[in-house]
């Protein structure tokens, strides 16, 4: 079971809404605004459908998940609360190792991080929300290549009559 990082996806986040606006300059001129803590409770929300989204890609791949509802804590949008993420691809990451595992974590973070820009993006900017949407469906094969058994060592399992 992976469990994926709310804060290391909105880390990401902040960052290439950052860097975007220190490459094109800021102000009232330049969409879309950086994006920041204040954005927390949205980015909520948006990361819990990205993840929705990208379970719905792997499916094949996807033994279990798991996501909390968002309405179990006292205050939902409270960012100290912990937020669930969690995938598990069963036998397609039996045999990675542990930094395998944590490259295959890392991938699927930033996936989130896109997923979420794209849709942030759109109603401003249809070009850069597009860009988004072209980043994240180029990492999907790579992600499914990862977890394809045709792309795995072979797995012997004990078979009892």
């Amino acid at each position: 079971m992976i469990s994926l990082n709310f804060r290391s996806v909105t880390d990401e986040i902040f960052a290439l809404t950052a860097l975007r606006a220190a490459v094109i300059g800021s102000g009232p001129d330049n969409f879309p605004p950086v994006l920041s803590r204040d954005n927390l409770p949205a980015l909520r929300v948006a990361v819990r459908a990205a993840f929705a989204i990208l379970v719905t890609h792997l499916t094949p791949y996807v033994e279990d998940s798991s996501i909390d509802d968002g309405s179990v804590a006292a205050s939902p949008y409270d960012p100290r609360q912990e937020m669930t993420l969690m995938i598990d691809f069963g036998d397609h990451t039996a045999s990675m190792t542990n930094g395998s595992m944590m490259v295959l974590k890392r991938y699927l973070e930033h996936l989130l991080a896109l997923t979420v820009l794209e849709k942030a993006y759109l109603p401003v900017d249809a070009a850069i929300a597009a860009e988004q949407a072209a980043q994240a469906s180029a990492l999907i094969p790579a992600v499914i290549r990862t977890l394809d058994p045709a792309n795995s060592p072979a797995l012997l399992r004990p078979s009892y009559i």
